[in-house]
């Protein structure tokens, strides 16, 4: 990895926990200021940032809704205001729910839509302003693997339309920014491993997937650090799956 990451500052939405927390992880390594986004667990968010901190780096633990477009805004301020600039956003939050059509509440649709599409709109179009000024940004999406085929999945249905949604919204957007110095991109995750020690009991795993083609949040991280290379200068509005084979 040729660019120099140190002292930049990135955003990791949902940064506290599970993939959140191992991207937020391993941008740190690399000398990077992590703002870490929670919205619930305040001690899962200083264990982050505890964790960060104690290698000698910096990380800052913000508490806000992204779902809510003026929280957003102030945690976009807090950042502004802390660091004076905003290099990488990764939009990672994105609540599941698995459940029938007809069982759906209008209230459980919107949250699923919310958390997985709309906060990736309201966040970006707070940081892109300070990205474009300084003539530099790097976004990335976390979308899921299968989501750009437009896969019909049953009982996940709001899910799959928002994560599609995220792959769509990226393409648009990388091609309006490209030209101010930021790049835009999406990276698909299979089923991903969120066990913090090997002991841990695997959840959520589906029947179908085989320890070996579960996902870890380094590896996932892995593709991020691409993404903010330079290898990856010209690489924007693409999708990268990590899924083990999952999705083939």
């Amino acid at each position: 990895m040729n660019m120099d990451l140190k002292g930049k500052v990135a955003l990791v939405t949902g940064g506290s926990r599970g993939l959140g927390r191992g991207i937020a992880l391993a941008l740190s390594k690399e000398g990077i200021k992590v703002v870490v986004n929670y919205c619930h667990d305040d001690e899962a968010a200083a264990r982050t940032v505890g964790e960060i901190t104690k290698e000698g780096k910096e990380a800052l633990s913000v508490k806000a809704d992204v779902t809510k477009p003026e929280e957003v805004e102030k945690l976009i301020e807090t950042i502004k205001e802390k660091y004076g600039r905003l290099d990488i956003l990764i939009n990672n939050v994105g609540q599941f729910l698995y459940k029938k059509i007809a069982d759906l509440s209008v209230n459980e649709w919107q949250a699923i839509i919310e958390s997985n599409l709309s906060s990736v709109f309201y966040c970006t179009k707070c940081a892109l302003p300070i990205m474009e000024k300084e003539g530099f940004g790097r976004v990335i999406n976390i979308s899921v693997a299968r989501g750009e085929l437009i896969y019909a999945k049953p009982m996940t249905t709001p899910y799959s339309i928002a994560k599609s949604g995220v792959v769509l919204f990226t393409k648009s957007l990388a091609k309006e920014v490209f030209d101010k110095g930021v790049t835009v991109n999406v990276i698909s995750p299979g089923t991903i491993d969120k066990r913090e020690k090997k002991e841990d009991k695997l959840e959520n795993v589906p029947k179908d997937i085989s320890e070996g083609s579960l996902v870890k949040p380094a590896e996932i991280a892995e593709a991020v650090l691409f993404l903010l290379s330079d290898k990856a200068s010209k690489i924007t509005g693409t999708n990268i799956t990590v899924s083990g084979g999952w999705n083939l």
